[in-house]
């Protein structure tokens, strides 16, 4: 049905059609019913002389009722449903597109697929999925952290590990000087994970 069989007027259409006939009746020029309707002033001359013509039928769009020049071909949307229903129904969009294309000769942007895959009930769009249940994430033991770290502070010192273990098994301290006390009893020395703190 096009626009010529239907005589309803949206309302810009009657606001346009209110204008036009001002511009007839003398009351507006040309460039200022342009300015109020949105329009190039080349243009709103060609609406006057098509309303001039045909009356005001001729304003109406004459593009309503008929097929979107975008539209998909008759059929096209089914038959490519239905290959990815046969061969493809856990593919995503992008991937089934490819293989429409490139197997089948059914060329379809990747949207289109993905529309028709989401009406079809083949793909859940993100938005719509269920959220993913996150495990927490235990804290791991320190131990091998806190052994380094001991091992770390007694390297620059000429102390072995074993050293620093008998060091604080025993609290023998007559081989040490009192800065190498020191060192090993402040806080960033001290293992936690061998034995108590030296003291």
């Amino acid at each position: 049905m096009t626009a010529y069989g239907s005589e309803c007027f949206t309302m810009n259409e009657v606001n346009r059609l209110k204008i036009l006939q001002d511009v007839i009746d003398g009351r507006l020029t040309t460039s200022l019913a342009s300015q109020r309707l949105g329009l190039t002033d080349r243009h709103c001359r060609r609406l006057l002389a098509r309303y001039r013509e045909s009356g005001p039928l001729a304003l109406v769009n004459r593009r309503r009722g008929l097929r979107s020049n975008r539209q998909l071909l008759p059929g096209l949307a089914e038959l490519a449903l239905g290959i990815i229903r046969d061969n493809y129904a856990d593919f995503g969009p992008t991937l089934a597109c490819e293989k429409l294309a490139e197997l089948h000769d059914v060329v379809q942007a990747k949207e289109t697929v993905h529309q028709l895959m989401v009406r079809a009930g083949l793909w859940i769009p993100r938005k719509m999925r269920a959220p993913r249940i996150q495990q927490p994430r235990y804290r791991r033991a320190c131990v091998v952290e806190e052994c380094l770290r001991c091992r770390d502070a007694a390297a620059p010192l000429g102390l072995t590990e074993c050293q620093v273990q008998r060091l604080n098994d025993s609290r023998d301290s007559q081989g040490l000087s009192t800065s190498t006390l020191a060192l090993l009893s402040s806080p960033l020395m001290i293992c936690k994970v061998l034995s108590r703190p030296i003291s």
